[in-house]
């Protein structure tokens, strides 16, 4: 009877535990995903300042950058990462979508260097 209720007692504790890890796992995430955001906000600002700006037109703000991101993303829905995938491989997802605004970065700073 005593092993019965140790085992329950226990049983309670990993779960109370999983349910902790899984609420730092989401918020984590949702943090992880606030820095993608505000990267693709950044990486947007820079390319426009460095090939439109040029052009004669305004330099772009930060929530100019927001809006074009909602527009671009009404022409081009991304397919989410499958909602029973583990948190891991959702981010896994959202660093791969930083490492292409990265690398997107680093190609428009090499091109601007080539501009007159």
């Amino acid at each position: 009877m005593q092993n019965d209720n140790m085992s329950a007692t226990v049983k309670e504790l990993l779960e109370k535990q999983a349910r902790s890890e899984k609420l730092f796992d989401a918020m984590a995430l949702l943090v992880f995903i606030i820095l993608v955001i505000a990267w693709q906000i950044f990486v947007i600002t820079k390319l426009w300042g460095w090939f439109v700006t040029p052009f004669g037109l305004p330099a772009l703000t930060a929530a100019h950058a927001v809006g074009l991101c909602l527009l671009a993303a009404m022409f081009k829905l991304k397919i989410p990462p499958d909602s029973g995938k583990s948190t891991r491989d959702k981010f896994k997802y959202q660093l791969e979508l930083a490492m292409a605004y990265t690398l997107i970065l680093a190609l428009g700073w090499l091109a601007s260097g080539l501009m007159p």
